[in-house]
C-alpha cells in the first residue's frame, strides 16, 4: 500500500513534469488517506491555478491556509488565484503575508505589482516590479516597462 508521502512524492513529480491530471489524482489520493494534509490541499490548489480552475484552486488552498496559515505556496498561489480571478484587493493581501513571511520572491513581487496596477496602484505596482528586477526574476523588466508605460 503507498502511503501519503509516497504519493505527494508522486504527485510532486507529476506537477514538476507538467502532468496537472495525474497530480491532482494523487494529491487526492494522499487526502483520501489524510484528509488534513496542507501539503496535499496546497499541491493540488496550485496544479488547479495552473489549469486555470481559480475557483477550485481558491478553495483547496484555502483549506491548506486553514491547516498550515503560514505556508508560502499556499499564499503565493492564492494571491495569484485571486488575481486572475478577478480579486486584486484580495490576491494583494495574500502577497503582502507572503512577503511578510519571505521577503526576496520575485514571482510574490510580481503577482502584487500586477494586482496593485489592477486595482489602480499604478506607482506601487512600478515599486513592486523595480524589486522584482533587482532580484533579478524573469518578466520583471517586461511588466516594470509596461506599468511605466501605464499599458
Amino acid at each position: 500500500a503507498k502511503s501519503k508521502k509516497d504519493m505527494v512524492r508522486a504527485a510532486k513529480a507529476a506537477f514538476d513534469r507538467g502532468d496537472l491530471d495525474v497530480a491532482i489524482a494523487h494529491y487526492t489520493e494522499a487526502l483520501d488517506l489524510c484528509p488534513g494534509l496542507a501539503e496535499a490541499f496546497a499541491g493540488r490548489g496550485g496544479a488547479k491555478l495552473r489549469q486555470g480552475l481559480c475557483t477550485e484552486a481558491i478553495a483547496d488552498l484555502d483549506r491548506a491556509l486553514e491547516l498550515e496559515p503560514d505556508s508560502l505556496y499556499a499564499l503565493r498561489d492564492r494571491g495569484q488565484a485571486r488575481l486572475e480571478a478577478g480579486d486584486p484587493m484580495g490576491a494583494i493581501g495574500d502577497f503582502n503575508r507572503k512577503l511578510a513571511l519571505a521577503p526576496a520572491d520575485g514571482r510574490a513581487l510580481c503577482g502584487r505589482g500586477q494586482a496593485k496596477f489592477e486595482s489602480g496602484d499604478r506607482a506601487g505596482a512600478i515599486v513592486d516590479f523595480d524589486l522584482a528586477c533587482k532580484l533579478g526574476y524573469p518578466g520583471s523588466k517586461e511588466l516594470l516597462n509596461k506599468a511605466r508605460a501605464g499599458k
